[in-house]
């Protein structure tokens, strides 16, 4: 509990004198930082369901959990609670946002993580605009007059986006940084393959 309301705390004032004050719907909640902050640390960082991309403003009541870490100490740990998945493209781009702001608090807090040093709101951005672009969620099949006969389901996409961001912490694993990783998955043909247009082309 003391993290969340010191060192989250002062992670936003760092964040706002940095980057600007930003509306609280925009602004990550702390149990979502608590969350990335604590995986860092402890070497255990994975690409997780949007659902649990929260913002401040939809903060609830917390429950907090116990563990032993390696060092035989007692960790406090807010228990994961998943808001909801976005279901349009205009509550995807505030979700993949909201996530970016995360992550620029914990790269600023882990400063020493060179993985991190590339930590930017553009990739982000490049992110949710590769997502909703013509040749993700805009692939669709017409027929000679041009109507569309099927196109991805949003539930396609945000399958497809998690399994971007998993290979993501894959490249990262193998010791690059985050930018580079992300637009490394992008590019992944396997995984496109594999999680996108195959799942695509089985569903028409």
């Amino acid at each position: 509990k003391q993290r969340l309301k010191s060192d989250i705390k002062g992670l936003r004032k760092t964040f706002a004198t940095k980057f600007g004050k930003i509306a609280e719907s925009d602004q990550p909640s702390n149990s979502y930082l608590d969350r990335l902050l604590t995986s860092v640390e402890e070497d255990e960082v994975e690409a997780e369901n949007l659902g649990f991309v929260t913002a401040k403003e939809a903060e609830e009541e917390l429950d907090f959990s116990t563990r032993l870490a390696t060092d035989g100490t007692l960790k406090l740990k807010a228990v994961r609670k998943a808001g909801k998945l976005p279901k349009k493209s205009d509550a995807l781009r505030t979700v993949v946002k909201l996530m970016g702001y995360a992550w620029m608090c914990v790269a600023m807090r882990h400063s020493n993580k060179a993985w991190l040093s590339t930590m930017s709101r553009e990739i982000f951005l490049d992110h949710v605009d590769y997502l909703l672009n013509e040749h993700v969620a805009g692939l669709c099949s017409k027929d000679a007059e041009g109507n569309v006969l099927h196109r991805p389901s949003f539930t396609l996409l945000l399958a497809y986006d998690l399994k971007i961001r998993s290979k993501a912490f894959e490249f990262v694993d193998e010791g690059k940084d985050f930018k580079t990783a992300m637009e490394f998955a992008r590019l992944d043909p396997v995984t496109k393959e594999r999680y996108f247009t195959t799942p695509l082309a089985i569903d028409s």
